[in-house]
């Protein structure tokens, strides 16, 4: 009787043991594990591994956006070419392993899942390291009057990555591609309305107003890199004025800001955006960064933001008749030929014909003269 007693004792304890263990990876494991999960704790000390995640955004479809994003290298001596290639892949989850689609190696990545609750997302690397995940349920909106974003980048040392974006909120766009990619030279491009209107509102997580100028990622991120690849450039507009610059150094800035701006790298690429050549008309030309006053009081120098405006308000200008008073005289990029304006109005070297930019874009500048 006494052994009959113990048991039942034994096995209730038992019982009522394994109802209180937390839940870890069950048949509820999909439904966990569907949102956004933002890094908490990582056990890497030293250096940037191929495994390092800082956000994981889990979909229903099987599809995953991991960042950073992924990208590949491609050396042709003596310089390194960077090509973007997204963070949306595809994932599967299989017993206890979680495989993400590595998009630059053309292979699955394998994470050990050692801990899955609604909140709290623990994987193992295949180098034994621990990343923790907590679950992002809310994240606060701000109004930031964004028109227009341009992104510049640059390649630092021997890494080549040179390209400039333009992107408004109508789903216009400007590339102009300098590096090691399936489209090369300046590419005027229509993105989907909802397209552009998903990429912008990325940004109101972020009070652009209270970002940094400049971020270094020797300086701004908690792990070290081993050298620098690329400066990046991002300029905000509102009613055709700079609001914001920000100046990069290997995307080591605050994870929602680089959400927000890293599907803009790769999203010509899409099925979403149509592109095509630009075709300069014989009468036009693009603008260099210098603009000579008529006063004496020297040079302007655009930003190279600006210009990259600029330029697109040119490309898209229209002729109008009438005069203009030639206040400003700025050489072409890749011209000879002298553009004269008003600030406003312009009138290409040879021609008669006056274009309307749509915005005085001398008062527009940051003036800076030298």
């Amino acid at each position: 009787m006494g052994l009959k007693i113990l048991f039942i004792i034994i096995s209730y304890f038992a019982i009522l043991f394994m109802g209180c263990k937390p839940k870890s990876i069950d048949t509820n494991v999909e439904s966990f594990i569907f949102g956004e999960w933002k890094l908490d704790y990582s056990s890497h000390t030293v250096h940037k591994t191929d495994s390092t995640i800082f956000n994981i955004i889990f979909k229903e479809d099987k599809k995953c956006n991991i960042y950073p994003s992924f990208y590949s290298f491609v050396f042709e001596d003596p310089r390194t070419f960077i090509t973007y290639l997204g963070s949306n892949t595809d994932y599967k989850i299989e017993a206890k392993l979680l495989k993400i689609y590595n998009l630059a190696r053309k292979n699955w990545d394998q994470f050990k899942i050692m801990k899955l609750t609604s909140d709290t997302l623990i994987i193992e690397t295949s180098l034994k390291e621990l990343l923790k995940f907590k679950k992002v349920n809310k994240k606060e909106k701000f109004q930031n009057n964004i028109d227009a974003i341009v992104l510049n980048t640059s390649g630092l040392y021997n890494y080549h990555s040179n390209y400039k974006i333009y992107l408004d909120k109508s789903g216009e766009m400007l590339i102009e591609l300098n590096g090691y990619d399936d489209l090369y030279g300046t590419q005027s491009c229509i993105l989907d309305k909802r397209v552009a209107d998903s990429i912008f509102s990325l940004f109101e997580y972020n009070r652009i107003s209270d970002l940094k100028s400049h971020y270094n990622s020797l300086t701004d991120s908690n792990i070290l890199q081993d050298e620098p690849k690329q400066n990046i450039t991002l300029a905000f507009f509102s009613e055709n004025r700079i609001t914001k610059e920000i100046d990069i150094i290997d995307d080591s800035v605050p994870i929602d800001l680089y959400m927000a701006y890293d599907p803009i790298r790769t999203i010509y690429k899409s099925k979403n955006c149509h592109c095509k050549t630009t075709k300069i008309r014989n009468d036009m030309v693009t603008l260099g960064n210098e603009i000579e006053t008529s006063d004496e009081q020297g040079y302007i120098k655009l930003s190279n933001s600006e210009l990259f405006y600029l330029n697109f308000k040119i490309l898209t200008a229209k002729e109008i008749e009438g005069s203009i008073q030639h206040k400003y005289k700025i050489k072409g990029s890749y011209s000879d030929l002298f553009t004269f304006s008003d600030g406003r109005f312009i009138r290409i070297e040879g021609s008669e014909k006056i274009y309307d930019v749509g915005y005085w874009f001398i008062d527009s500048t940051k003036i800076n003269y030298y």
